[in-house]
């Protein structure tokens, strides 16, 4: 039994974390189409969060729409890369 190599774009997907601007639904087109691409991970910023639920929703359907686990991220820093509000 020999095991076969990922394609280079898996590959090179898997590594990746990133951004969905705009996005606060796991049906945006934008969203489906980055799960379902294999990336690493997902940024999530202060445009993609209205509350709670919403973002628990948005990463339950982005990992849905993911072939692999994804790592979700934010940012603790004021500014454009602001975190979730508490």
């Amino acid at each position: 039994m020999t095991c076969e190599p990922a394609a280079l774009s898996a590959r090179a997907a898997a590594v990746l974390v990133v951004g969905l601007p705009g996005v606060t639904a796991a049906t945006d087109p934008l969203a489906v189409q980055v799960a379902g691409m294999g990336v690493g991970g997902i940024f999530l910023s202060e445009p993609n969060v209205q509350d709670a639920a919403q973002v628990t929703a948005l990463v339950a359907g982005l990992q849905a729409a993911a072939p692999r686990p994804l790592v979700i991220s934010t940012d603790e820093e004021s500014g454009r890369g602001a975190g979730p509000p508490t």
